[in-house]
């Protein structure tokens, strides 16, 4: 990058920080969702590690405990202190608009990458899920580094880069379940990255990459394993339960309920959350 595409990046960076850090001891919710991670965070202090994340909005499953590994540190600097904690993901949303400048220039050069972070830092729903303590508000960081990580590896012919990918992934699906969606476009980039490497030495090197991410990802849930044994497979029952017409809201079919988890999904960052606005 040129020395003014560096000073645009701080710039959107600085943006970013004045418009997140300022008065976060009064700023954003908290509610039962944030009472009850600061109490698990508290509790990692103690030595109580957590196995499963935040539960879902029907209550019967869960998110991945990484989210809670995530915010570790916070606790670990600072004691459990909900402002601190509330700290670090406003970090997580200021280091969200320089992944998201590094995305856009990868995919449309230095001006669409400062428009893209431009937009993300002003972004009123951006600065609001970066000032309260909530598991999806680790995504857009996540899954911009994992996408970009992705077209570098490609570009740049890069194998190692992989790893970041999987580390970005791993991230985005630990911290929410829909965040699965992002997993078939990077399988897809790292198929067409693999068929291109040839033989010999560099698809070695890239096989060995995509192996290694896999188990960045794979590794993220040997929590829930260990849970799973402990418990007699509970979540996945859970699971299998929502999944069939006897477990909570019976009266819809699958394909129903995933229609409404899609459309509560998109609609959330521009109105809110539908069910509350339908209530």
């Amino acid at each position: 990058p040129s020395r003014r595409e560096v000073l645009g990046l701080l710039g959107l960076v600085v943006l970013a920080a004045v418009l997140r850090l300022p008065g976060l001891d009064v700023r954003g919710a908290f509610d039962a969702d944030q009472g009850h991670d600061m109490l698990v965070l508290a509790g990692i202090l103690r030595g109580d590690i957590p196995l499963l994340g935040p539960p879902t909005s029907i209550g019967t499953f869960h998110h991945g405990a990484v989210y809670y590994y995530a915010l570790a540190p916070a606790v670990m600097l600072f004691g459990p202190d909900p402002v601190a904690v509330t700290g670090w993901i406003a970090a997580w949303g200021i280091a969200a608009v320089a992944a998201t400048w590094w995305l856009g220039r990868l995919l449309g050069g230095p001006i669409a990458a400062f428009i893209a972070g431009l937009l993300l830092a002003i972004s009123p729903a951006g600065i609001d899920s970066s000032t309260f303590i909530w598991n999806p508000n680790l995504i857009p960081c996540a899954a911009a580094v994992a996408f970009a990580a992705a077209i570098y590896a490609w570009r740049a012919r890069s194998p190692r880069w992989w790893l970041l990918v999987g580390a970005g992934a791993m991230v985005t699906v630990q911290a929410h379940m829909l965040g699965l969606v992002v997993l078939p476009p990077l399988v897809v980039a790292y198929v067409a990255d693999l068929r291109r490497s040839g033989g010999g030495h560099r698809r070695r090197s890239v096989v060995r990459a995509g192996l290694a991410a896999v188990g960045i990802v794979a590794l993220s849930y040997v929590p829930l394993v260990v849970h799973e044994l402990q418990t007699g497979f509970s979540a996945l029952r859970a699971i299998a339960t929502y999944a069939s017409q006897d477990g909570p809201g019976a009266a819809s079919g699958l394909l129903d309920r995933l229609l409404i988890v899609a459309m509560r999904s998109v609609v959330w960052p521009f109105a809110g959350l539908v069910s509350a606005v339908m209530m």
